[in-house]
């Protein structure tokens, strides 16, 4: 059994075997070179609980966004604010998400995400620094 097919057998939460098995090959590898294991001790014990795996989700997506991979990144961040439990979570998901944005000049959808990241009240001088930029 390769590294893959053991990461797949111990997803047990059917979403995110979804969104791993839908992953081309290409980005599989790039998920696995940022963070697969992690994911493996989040949710391989008792007691699994899905902001965990937001919070994987959202990391990983940070993590690539480096290196240019935005569909990915955003691939990752949209499917992390279906488990996003606390203001945390989301503040980093919209962060991310403005900052996928931000890289590719996408203004409208980039202001968007700023915005919904100072409602967070988390990164509000990051958001209108990005924000101002984009004029």
């Amino acid at each position: 059994m390769n590294n893959t097919d053991t990461f797949t057998a111990k997803i047990h939460n059917k979403e995110i075997l979804e969104l791993y098995i839908g992953l081309s090959l290409t980005d599989k590898n790039i998920l696995n070179d940022f963070g697969a294991q992690q994911l493996l001790t989040v949710i391989d014990y008792d007691g699994y609980y899905p902001s965990n795996l937001c919070q994987y989700l959202w990391v990983s997506a940070a993590n690539i966004i480096p290196q240019g991979h935005y569909q990915l990144a955003e691939t990752l961040l949209l499917q992390a604010l279906n488990y996003a439990k606390d203001t945390e979570d989301l503040g980093h998901i919209h962060a991310n998400l403005a900052q996928v944005y931000a890289d590719q000049r996408k203004l409208e959808e980039c202001l968007y995400h700023c915005n919904k990241t100072m409602d967070t009240g988390l990164f509000t001088k990051w958001a209108t620094d990005t924000i101002e930029s984009l004029s």
